[in-house]
């Protein structure tokens, strides 16, 4: 019987979180699942651990290939599977006992092609649960939008995506994007969609924080200028036009983001910002984008400016906090 559920781990050095994070699988009390350990050239003894673990159970398959990136470790993942549904999980990662029941159930109830959900965030230890801004059903044009307004999670992890919606162009990745692939693969995926739900209710992954992970590494501006591009492509290539201010947003924080942090951006891009706030007129900025102009129309005071509005930013968060907590 084929399986409901393929899930897919890429594997590079993690052996010391390995074993917690196939026990938290094995475990599961959902039982009709298949697992594919794909073993990234790792040089730790991970893929022996992996190995161990497919001797042990026949669910379990494992792949070993040279070191060659995420974005490939997942492709070959998804080629490998027979499930209903593929489900990325990370190798330091875990998943608490009732996660793939609450996919499948929620999946199979609402008929969706793509189940997004909450997650914890674990720090030291502590899990906290983390949401998306956006809920319920929503169309492929919508989801990629709120991937690129910050409301919905771009990761991979704790969801279910139909096998059916990978195709060749899912992970046509640039090379050179080493980070923030997920944004890209599942901007992809959305495009096949048409049933797509958004669930805060369900908490299926334990997104472990650790230091120096691939996740909290600064990208460098040429890599996110590769993504906006690829990004932009991808919407020329669905007929997304309307899409293209979600985009400029997208591109707006990052840029907010860079320049907060005092690197250099490129003379040249900074003249693009300039000609992309052009077309806006300042009714129409955002917060974002109004911080954005201001900052770089007095770039020379930027180590002063930067500071200031990283304290009023923290100022303002502090008081809808607080706000909130009143409603309570």
């Amino acid at each position: 019987m084929l399986a409901n559920i393929s899930i897919v781990i890429p594997i590079f050095n993690a052996a010391k979180y390995l074993h917690l994070c196939i026990t938290s699988i094995v475990s599961q009390s959902f039982k009709n699942w298949e697992l594919i350990l794909i073993n990234d050239g790792s040089t730790d003894g991970s893929g022996k651990i992996c190995d161990e673990y497919a001797l042990k159970d026949k669910r379990i398959q494992v792949f070993h290939q040279e070191n060659m990136g995420v974005t490939i470790a997942r492709k070959n993942g998804v080629a490998l599977s027979s499930g209903e549904y593929i489900c990325f999980v990370d190798a330091d990662d875990t998943l608490p006992e009732n996660s793939l029941k609450l996919l499948y159930t929620a999946a199979q109830k609402h008929e969706l092609e793509i189940l997004i959900t909450a997650k914890n965030r674990v720090i030291n230890g502590k899990l906290r649960k983390i949401e998306n801004e956006i809920e319920g059903i929503v169309t492929n044009k919508e989801l990629i939008e709120a991937y690129l307004f910050g409301n919905c999670f771009i990761g991979p992890h704790g969801r279910l995506t139909a096998r059916n919606l990978f195709d060749d162009k899912t992970f046509e990745i640039p090379v050179a994007i080493t980070q923030n692939e997920d944004l890209l693969m599942n901007i992809n995926l959305a495009c096949n969609a048409s049933r797509i739900g958004i669930f805060n209710s369900i908490v299926p992954y334990n997104f472990i924080f650790r230091k120096g992970s691939t996740s909290t590494h600064k990208k460098p501006y040429d890599m996110w200028l590769e993504i906006f591009d690829k990004c932009e492509e991808i919407i020329r290539a669905n007929n997304l036009s309307s899409l293209y201010y979600a985009l400029d947003h997208y591109k707006l924080s990052v840029i907010r983001n860079f320049l907060f942090s005092r690197k250099k951006i490129p003379s040249s891009e900074i003249e693009k910002i300039k000609e992309t706030l052009k077309s806006l007129t300042a009714t129409d900025l955002s917060s974002t984008e109004k911080e954005v102009l201001f900052i770089i129309k007095h770039l020379k005071s930027r180590p002063v400016l930067t500071p200031l509005f990283q304290l009023l930013n923290r100022f303002l968060a502090n008081i809808s906090i607080k706000s909130h907590k009143g409603l309570l």
